[in-house]
């Protein structure tokens, strides 16, 4: 072989090899695919109502008007007669009439503050006046929920009709007791929820 012959395969031999080194090279493993990127609005998670707390808050019932009974029964048929104005500037009233020796109201009626009411159907008997004030009458539980104030009237009274039929010198007569009351009326007794008789 001649000499330029030789150069010129071992140059093409050189080069190939180059060649050859270049495009062998080692591709680097493509990267771990994840999943498809979330697009839009994201789930929302549900989430559990809140309630409301209990609060000690009492609900508010319609002011009963002046006369409404509130327990007992609504007297009749007899001629003695209480009268009750409720004097008292800022607080209502029930006004609870007992006989002696029981222990629940024969009647009661509410009176507004600045009002009155007359029970005018007592019989003949003994009876005990109880009073109880303030606001934010609740008739269930049967006691005002606000500024409460409970007395007891010292006196019994006492009730008796008299009648005579002589034509020469009729005569005849009743009962009537009338009062002003307030929560600072005098000749009372103030007492405690316990010691209120029941309604």
């Amino acid at each position: 072989m001649r000499p330029e012959s030789a150069l010129l395969l071992a140059g093409m031999l050189a080069l190939a090899i180059l060649i050859s080194a270049c495009t062998s090279t080692t591709v680097p493993p493509a990267p771990a695919v994840n999943a498809s990127p979330v697009t839009g609005t994201p789930s929302v998670i549900p989430t559990l109502p809140v309630l409301p707390q209990e609060t000690s808050v009492p609900l508010a019932y319609p002011r009963p008007a002046t006369g409404t009974v509130v327990a007992g029964e609504d007297l009749r048929g007899a001629i003695g007669e209480l009268i009750l104005h409720n004097n008292d500037t800022a607080a209502d009233a029930v006004a609870a009439l007992y006989i002696p020796g029981l222990d629940t109201s024969l009647t009661s009626v509410y009176i507004r503050h600045g009002e009155k009411y007359a029970f005018e159907s007592l019989d003949d008997g003994h009876y005990n006046l109880y009073l109880m004030f303030g606001s934010g009458w609740d008739p269930n539980r049967k006691q005002f929920m606000e500024n409460a104030t409970y007395l007891h009237y010292s006196d019994v009274l006492i009730y008796q009709t008299i009648s005579r039929s002589n034509t020469q010198n009729p005569y005849f007569h009743f009962t009537s007791n009338e009062f002003w009351i307030s929560t600072g009326m005098g000749n009372v007794d103030r007492v405690s929820p316990a010691e209120f008789p029941r309604l």
